[in-house]
């Protein structure tokens, strides 16, 4: 062990490149291989592939070191680089990659040298002016369950009421991206998906993971956040394979070799369920083992997935000829998960363990250039003497399993309104459908308040095919009949429907334009005098007029310029049989003039 970590130190001194201007250190990665011999290599600032990473080895290196000052030289000197790299340039905030993912390097920092000034510059980094809860991940890698994983962590040293504040904010943005559909609660930043990414690093375990730690702290009084927790793990089991005791993986190909996150290009509505014929994967990233650390309070209703994770390690050590795998994106990971978790059922044995990495050779398990030798923390040499480290120390605690410590005993009040969230950031979503302006968003609430709450609580989600009942529904909530109204006014009126070019136009308020994704069709929808809804069958032409004149009125010259001006992709009219579809549309009543 000694000889494999000390070899290992020497090569991240040897590695060192020095950057004269700001005094700091860095090294390169391997962030790419397209063939043998054919990579890119950067300097990347992440745990899994980066600075970062390499620091982590070294902080858990310190204690086991002769040469102590070395290492803390080079600790520094990293830290250095680092932080200027996150305070100058627009970054990830996730946890392993990410601001997140620096100020819990800062945090172990400041527990092995107890020195106020990492503390510090952990807070500082939460200050920073950027546009991060913007963003549109939501994973733990780069996303805002990595950053308020680290926040979570920050608070637990420095209690800060500003910490707490970010803590909420976070959390809400979070809440309100949670997507809902017939199987449960998911976050994926691909809208068009039929198969988010599950597991820890990148899908629904990972923030499940995050929103329990908060819990340890805080005290939650709304219900809705545990369902919200129960239902995005009740959507993560629906990818369980009964018949292999594993989820499936549902990336159908290698994450670490090229882009592969356009999801549209993999599943298509003629394909929608095709990633279930995926690889299931026991690791830690997007497969079992991740997935078991968000369930390690549910652990025995997961023992045949746990008994299978302890069979690979065992055939693994059985191996006399090779040792490769044991990098912790593959074999590594499980062990020390599993060790975290208290299911690795060779615990009585890690000597036998960390023989087997420190006789692996020092050479990278890098997809396609396994013989380059590789500082990632992931997938190269670094990560196997974290391990080592961990494994000889006999501590759970780990970069991979980054539980917060222990439940508080005496937790703080945490004021969250889950569906508050919810709703706000469903307005956002369906403003365009329901056509809703700003004096009417106490309407908007109190609908969906009174629509949906209910049905959400009892297992029924808020889904794109539901809008149309929506509007029903708000429509049928008119105390005004329009359609009677409608009707009234054409037969009584004596006007000339030709309009001049001054006059104002407006759409009559108790319609909605609605256009359905199935059908590829535009709809109006209006009240029928006996109560029922009609949906009537519109043109995309009359439905583009209808939308420009839905809130406020518009004047008929202008109207007939942006119409004819517009570049939309329905067939372009003459002015003449524009103006007529104007007219046929007052004359209907679905437009109204305007004194």
């Amino acid at each position: 062990m000694q000889i494999f970590t000390e070899q290992l130190f020497r090569i991240i001194l040897f590695e060192s490149r020095i950057n004269k201007k700001n005094q700091s250190i860095h090294w390169e990665t391997i962030e790419r291989s397209y063939a043998k011999n054919i990579f890119d290599r950067k300097s990347l600032f992440g745990i899994l592939n980066g600075n970062l990473g390499i620091i982590l080895f070294l902080i858990t290196y310190y204690k086991h070191s002769i040469d102590k000052k070395e290492v803390r030289e080079l600790i520094d000197k990293g830290l250095q680089e680092c932080i200027l790299h996150y305070e100058n340039k627009n970054c990830k905030i996730g946890f392993y990659d990410g601001i997140g993912g620096l100020i819990f390097v800062l945090l172990e920092v400041y527990k092995l040298f107890s020195e106020q000034q990492y503390l510090d510059k952990a807070n500082k980094l939460t200050e920073k002016k950027t546009n991060k809860f913007d963003c549109i991940k939501v994973n733990l890698e780069e996303g805002l369950a990595g950053y308020l994983l680290s926040l979570l962590h920050l608070y637990q040293v420095s209690s800060l009421e500003y910490l707490k504040n970010e803590i909420i904010e976070c959390l809400n943005v979070i809440i309100g991206k949670a997507r809902f559909s017939k199987g449960g609660v998911f976050w994926d930043e691909d809208m068009n998906s039929f198969a988010p990414v599950m597991g820890f690093l990148k899908g629904n375990s990972g923030i499940i993971f995050t929103l329990l730690e908060v819990q340890k702290q805080f005290v939650i009084e709304d219900k809705l956040y545990k369902k919200i927790i129960t239902e995005a793990i009740l959507f993560e089991n629906t990818y369980f394979s009964t018949e292999k005791g594993s989820w499936v993986n549902t990336l159908n190909c290698d994450y670490y070799f090229g882009d592969i996150y356009k999801t549209e290009k993999i599943f298509n509505s003629t394909n929608e369920f095709s990633f279930k014929k995926g690889i299931n994967s026991p690791f830690w990233d997007l497969g079992d083992v991740g997935f078991l650390i968000s369930r390690s309070k549910d652990s025995n209703e997961y023992k045949l997935v746990i008994d299978s994770l302890n069979t690979l390690v065992e055939n693994y050590l059985q191996q006399t000829h090779t040792h490769s795998q044991i990098e912790l994106n593959k074999i590594g990971g499980v062990i020390i998960s599993l060790y975290a978790l208290g299911e690795l059922s060779v615990d009585y044995n890690l000597d036998l363990i960390i023989d087997t990495i420190s006789k692996s050779d020092t050479a990278s398990s890098h997809y396609l250039n396994e013989h380059i030798s590789d500082l990632s923390f992931f997938k190269g040499i670094v990560g196997k003497g974290y391990l080592i480290l961990k494994l000889k120390e006999r501590n759970i605690s780990s970069v991979l399993t980054p539980f917060t410590g222990e439940r508080k005993e005496q937790k703080e009040f945490l004021d969250i309104d889950v569906w508050a969230e919810i709703l706000k950031c469903q307005l956002n979503k369906l403003s365009i459908n329901f056509k809703i302006n700003k004096p009417k968003l106490e309407l908007f609430y109190d609908l969906f308040d009174v629509f949906f709450k209910q049905e959400f609580i009892e297992n029924q989600f808020l889904q794109a095919s539901l809008i149309e009942e929506k509007i029903k529904f708000r429509l049928r909530s008119k105390e005004e009949n329009w359609l009677y109204v409608m009707a009234n006014y054409k037969k009584n009126s004596q006007q000339n429907f030709k309009l001049k070019s001054n006059e104002k136009i407006k759409r009559k308020d108790n319609l909605f334009t609605f256009f359905d994704k199935i059908d590829n069709k535009n709809y109006i929808l209006f009240p029928h005098p006996k109560g029922s809804i009609l949906k009537k069958e519109i043109s995309s032409i009359d439905s583009f007029l209808l939308n420009e004149v839905r809130n406020n009125a518009i004047d008929y010259h202008h109207l007939l310029e942006v119409m004819l001006q517009s570049n939309n992709s329905f067939q372009k009219m003459e002015k003449e049989h524009l103006e007529n579809r104007i007219q046929e549309l007052l004359k209907n009543g679905f437009i109204e003039k305007v004194n």
